[in-house]
């Protein structure tokens, strides 16, 4: 029977392709990769291996299109429950061009192709996605299962095949997942909630969020003035060791009394502006970086820094 099947095959694969121009005839290669395809297919349906099946007869159609393996690989999709596919694939193998001389089983899988997929329009469920105040939500994107479903599709009847089906929306980083079981000849309906976060349903997403912006300014500033007082009273450090240094080895033997006073009076200026200029840098670089480091929040810091004849000072205000 496989035999007689083969060879009536390769009858029909001829009939198509002699009168038809646009339909070059296939190679001999082709027609026998096809045959032998055909034929492991049939075996391995017989076993109830339907998946290695479909899979012969896909590559048997891909290499020789004809209304009998059509009909086989529809029967084979319908069989690992692609009743969409399978559909679809019985249509095209009855619109296929009929050659002058087509044999009789190839009329016959034309017409059986055909009757199948009247019957498969009735079993094939349909699935209906909804998202609650879909026109609101901007930047939405639903999948069913992985495949985005345009925005505009949203609320109308969807041909799926029988089984579980997983449809996900998201809006920003909010996101919902449903899993629903489809059963055939039915149609079901499933409404998703998606609750973004504050802003998203509103927000212009080609505005730069809030991660994105900008650190404040008065941190670098602080920072920077801090650094300046640090080096600032490093120098006066400098010039009170000196100065001291000059004290304790007894100025020089041609030092005056004034010499020794102005060596005093430098000595306690240097000492006093060094305490002061240290202690100022200390405090700005330590308040700069914790102003960058610090979590923003809607009241800033406000530093200040005072300084005037023979005294000095930071003002912190938050």
């Amino acid at each position: 029977m496989i035999r007689r099947s083969s060879e009536v095959l390769v009858l029909c694969i001829a009939c198509l392709a002699a009168p038809s121009v646009v339909h070059a005839e296939p190679s001999s290669g082709n027609v026998a990769t096809a045959k032998s395809l055909v034929v492991e297919g049939r075996e391995l349906r017989a076993k109830g291996e339907h998946t290695k099946a479909r899979d012969r007869f896909k590559a048997a159609w891909a290499l020789v299109p004809t209304p009998i393996i059509g009909l086989d690989l529809a029967r084979e999709l319908v069989a690992c429950g692609q009743l969409v596919e399978g559909r679809e694939m019985a249509l095209a193998a009855a619109k296929l061009p009929e050659g002058a001389k087509e044999s009789t089983e190839g009329k016959t899988a034309r017409a059986e192709a055909t009757k199948l997929a009247a019957e498969l329009r009735d079993r094939i469920p349909s699935l209906v996605v909804r998202v609650e105040n879909a026109e609101s939500l901007k930047g939405l994107r639903v999948t069913l299962d992985g495949e985005e479903l345009p925005v505009a599709a949203l609320g109308v009847a969807r041909k799926v095949d029988p089984g579980k089906h997983v449809v996900v929306a998201k809006v920003g980083a909010a996101e919902r997942t449903e899993t629903v079981i489809v059963s055939e000849a039915s149609t079901k309906e499933v409404t998703l909630k998606v609750t973004p976060t504050e802003g998203a349903a509103t927000k212009d997403l080609s505005q730069p969020t809030a991660s994105a912006e900008a650190k404040p300014v008065w941190p670098w500033v602080t920072l920077g003035v801090g650094a300046v007082g640090l080096v600032a009273g490093g120098v006066f450090a400098v010039v009170w060791h000196q100065r001291q240094t000059a004290l304790v080895d007894g100025c020089s033997p041609y030092c005056t009394q004034k010499d020794h006073d102005d060596l005093i009076s430098n000595r306690n200026s240097a000492a006093i502006w060094s305490t002061v200029l240290l202690g100022l840098g200390a405090v700005g670089v330590g308040v700069g970086l914790w102003g960058l480091t610090r979590t923003p929040e809607k009241s800033a810091a406000q530093v200040q820094l005072l300084v005037g004849v023979g005294s000095a000072g930071v003002h912190i205000a938050f």
